[in-house]
């Protein structure tokens, strides 16, 4: 079976303390919602320091970055 790309999104929150947090998002179901898969465990003095973090979160998440984050093989066959 073929692995689809994850449908994923990064964003960066500010938070009631002034910092930033970058937030990656998924829509599990391929509409139009997205719910937080993961959150920075603590806060940037910048936008661009938490976005360039979350960047390198959203990158780890792939096996390979050329391809991109895969889903699991849902029937358990490579």
């Amino acid at each position: 079976m073929t692995r689809n790309l994850l449908a994923l999104a990064l964003t960066v929150d500010r938070h009631g303390d002034g910092r930033y947090h970058w937030v990656i998002l998924e829509s599990f179901d391929r509409s139009k919602i997205f719910l937080p898969l993961i959150e920075a465990a603590t806060g940037f003095d910048t936008y661009l320091e938490a976005l360039q973090a979350g960047y390198l979160a959203l990158l780890n998440l792939a096996d390979d970055v050329n391809i991109g984050p895969l889903d699991d093989d849902s029937d358990g066959f490579a």
